[in-house]
């Protein structure tokens, strides 16, 4: 079961990734929310059940956060990324 934190009305649109080969199993949780000012981009990084990182960024458009949101998902996912690779789990 995957627990999201990212839900409520505000929410535009999630991804949850898993990492394809960790022993801690590296999750990416990404999504993005509409707030008051605009738009922001959220992600939070960790393994098992724990969250190592959250980073926000603010937009005043929502083509400008789903620019930021496609771009870490694809660079996540991209078989070639020199670092960890993750697998799409949950969203689009």
């Amino acid at each position: 079961m995957i627990q999201l934190k990212a839900f409520g009305p505000n929410l535009v649109k999630v991804v949850y990734l898993l990492a394809s080969d960790s022993p801690r199993g590296a999750f990416y949780t990404i999504w993005i929310e509409r707030h008051s000012g605009g738009f922001r981009v959220c992600k939070e990084s960790g393994g098992g059940a724990k969250v190592w990182q959250r980073w926000t960024w603010d937009f005043e458009s929502l083509d400008e956060a789903e620019g930021l949101f496609k771009k870490r998902v694809s660079d996540k996912t991209n078989p070639k990324h020199p670092k960890r690779k993750y697998r799409l789990v949950y969203g689009a």
